[in-house]
């Protein structure tokens, strides 16, 4: 009997990122560029039509990713730019075949992030939120009944 990707789901998602901050007003502009760790989860409902997959996902994820720069001439003053969480809500179209699902998501998506200037004095800080899209492609595999493993 073929596997159906059929039902609701969730699950756990670790990888990484990066970012490229680039800062500019009254100074000499300049880049925080950095990485770190992303970790959190998704849920979401599919529903299989011949071979075809069509469903729903949201994730919600914490975040490390953290770049920082000397940012003005005095020695000592760092800017850096941290992103505290991200998310997003997409679309899914995909083909099976058996236990092999391959698909194309899209949807929109959001973050929340910090950005502090430190320097001998103290420090000063802002942020904010980005709300945005997102779109990507997946392969996935039912190692058992309950249980698969994928990269998107």
């Amino acid at each position: 009997m073929p596997f159906s990707w059929t039902g609701f789901y969730a699950g756990g998602q670790v990888g990484g990122g990066w970012n490229d901050s680039h800062w500019s007003g009254d100074f000499v502009p300049f880049n925080t560029n950095g990485s770190g760790g992303i970790f959190g989860g998704q849920i979401g409902y599919n529903y299989q039509i011949g071979q075809y997959v069509i469903g729903i996902e949201g994730d919600l994820a914490g975040s490390t990713v953290k770049g920082d720069d000397q940012c003005s001439n005095v020695l000592g003053t760092v800017c850096e730019t941290k992103q505290d969480y991200l998310g997003s809500v997409r679309g899914r179209l995909g083909y099976a075949v058996d236990r092999f699902l391959i698909y194309g998501d899209a949807g929109v998506a959001f973050t929340k992030y910090k950005i502090a200037e430190v320097d001998l004095a103290g420090q000063s800080f802002g942020g904010g939120s980005r709300v945005g899209w997102t779109a990507g492609l997946g392969v996935e595999y039912a190692l058992t009944d309950h249980w698969t493993a994928g990269v998107e």
